[in-house]
């Protein structure tokens, strides 16, 4: 029980990430994530790899002029479906 906590309290910073996308302007860039969320740079990594693992996320890549390259990541669809599921799922639980 305890091992299933900490790893839950591990990776709470992946449904952090999703509900950022969800809400907003939809479109974030890596270091917008991690700051916003204050997380570290091996936990945005791995939670946008993740996501991205499970067809949660999109990562629209956008070249610039200098070479440099942007991603903005969003919601795919099976990321909204999902998103929906658990808040109704949250709404039932309230009632």
């Amino acid at each position: 029980m305890a091992k299933e906590i900490r790893i839950a309290k591990r990776d709470f910073y992946i449904f952090n990430i999703l509900f950022l996308l969800s809400c907003g302007r939809g479109n974030f860039r890596y270091s917008e994530i991690r700051g916003m969320l204050k997380l570290k740079d091996s936990q945005t990594d791995h939670g946008l790899k993740l996501l991205r693992k499970h067809f949660l996320i999109i990562a629209h890549i956008i070249p610039t002029k200098k070479g440099r390259i942007f991603v903005e990541y969003r919601l795919s669809k099976r990321g909204k479906t999902l998103l929906k599921t658990l808040n109704s799922l949250k709404k039932y639980s309230l009632k």
